[in-house]
């Protein structure tokens, strides 16, 4: 298996023992990604450690929010 591949595999473990997502927002909302191709994607964690460390990597306040799977 890929490192892609088990990462994915530990995601969808971990989001489905914990049934929640997390992600990283600030007042304003959370931080959309551009693509190269002009689409925006919304980055989830399966972990709060995980997404506290993006939230630190990308500074400006950020903190980490859960969110319920079935939301």
């Amino acid at each position: 298996m890929s490192q892609s591949g088990s990462q994915a595999a530990a995601f969808f473990r971990d989001v489905r023992q914990s049934k929640v997502v997390w992600l990283v927002r600030d007042d304003d909302g959370s931080h959309t990604h551009l693509s190269a191709d002009g689409t925006r994607s919304l980055p989830f964690w399966s972990t709060s450690p995980r997404a506290q460390r993006a939230a630190k990597i990308w500074g400006h306040e950020l903190r980490t929010e859960s969110m319920p799977l079935n939301t």
